[in-house]
């Protein structure tokens, strides 16, 4: 299952009293945050990228089905990490499973959302909206404030 290849890069990062706000009356979505868009970057990729907390309460497994948001036209779970001749990789996650009771952080370095094509670069103090939905739990929508672009989340700034 995707979750054990990712226990590592899950566990790096802890995200406690974020600012976030559900769309959904119940979710596994407990936190996050988004980052603003470097002006120059932009410019050239017109991406985006935002973290997450998800916890899976239930005692069944769930799997990640999609992610969608409307600052995007399209959105991704990515993974970032360093391949066994040294050299750095991103790529696209195809599967995600959360197994029962499993937490997973995305951070910076890691696992995260990826925002493809965007028309507008993410500002500082801006509301960045993603849905999850999962095979069980179906859409989990959550509200992500964006923070400076060399930031490390809401903990702190550099």
């Amino acid at each position: 299952m995707r979750s054990v290849l990712f226990a590592g890069v899950f566990s790096m990062a802890t995200f406690a009293h974020m600012p976030y706000s559900f769309a959904a009356e119940a979710g596994y979505i407990t936190s996050g945050w988004a980052k603003a868009s470097h002006p120059r970057a932009f410019k050239v990729h017109n991406n985006g990228v935002a973290y997450i907390q998800i916890e899976n309460k239930t005692d069944t497994a769930d799997t990640i089905v999609e992610v969608r948001s409307p600052h995007a036209r399209v959105t991704e779970i990515h993974e970032m990490g360093t391949g066994e001749n040294g050299v750095p990789f991103m790529r696209k996650v195809k599967d995600m499973t959360l197994d029962a009771g499993e937490t997973m952080h995305m951070a910076p370095g890691g696992v995260h959302l990826m925002l493809i094509d965007m028309d507008e670069p993410i500002a500082e103090g801006d509301t960045v909206t993603v849905t999850v939905s999962f095979e069980h739990a179906g859409d989990q929508t959550v509200e992500l404030k964006a923070y400076p672009f060399r930031s490390k989340g809401p903990e702190g700034t550099h």
